[in-house]
């Protein structure tokens, strides 16, 4: 998100050279309070280290890689292919001989596959936000690193 930030700063102060002190003041606003925020969540989020997760697909890797957990394999076998009876088969048999900590969907997805995998497996299964809006709780960019570390927290108590 920092690197990000700072580019629309650059290009915005180019298109509006006028309001560039605005931008840049709001830039130095916004790095203070996420970089504050990143700690935060990074301490808070210390218990899950090594934790096992089954994620609803692959796109989860940056969560997994950024907090220092495992993944234990996938509900979707591809993106956007909702998984088959034979690929949740597969993996119970998988999480039997090395089982996950929680099993984590969006929030916005159909969780039958997830509830299915849970109640015979169980691991506990966690709706978490994709992104900004994604719950009630997440309805900004604090509201949502926030709502979701809160739940992945929540799914190893």
């Amino acid at each position: 998100m920092l690197p990000v930030s700072r580019e629309l700063t650059r290009r915005l102060s180019v298109i509006d050279p006028e309001g560039a002190a605005d931008y840049r003041e709001r830039l130095a606003d916004f790095e203070q309070r996420f970089s504050a925020a990143i700690i935060d969540w990074e301490q808070r989020a210390a218990p899950l280290k090594g934790a096992r997760l089954v994620t609803h697909h692959k796109s989860w890797v940056y969560l997994l890689d950024w907090l220092e957990m495992e993944s234990a394999g996938t509900l979707e076998p591809k993106p956007g292919i909702p998984p088959s009876t034979g690929h949740l088969a597969q993996l119970l048999e998988q999480l039997s001989q090395t089982p996950a900590d929680m099993i984590i969907h969006a929030s916005y997805r159909d969780d039958r596959p997830a509830q299915w995998l849970s109640g015979r497996s169980e691991i506990v299964a966690i709706s978490v936000p994709e992104s900004v809006g994604g719950t009630d709780q997440a309805s900004d960019l604090f509201g949502f690193y926030n709502d979701l570390v809160g739940r992945l927290l929540k799914g190893i108590e």
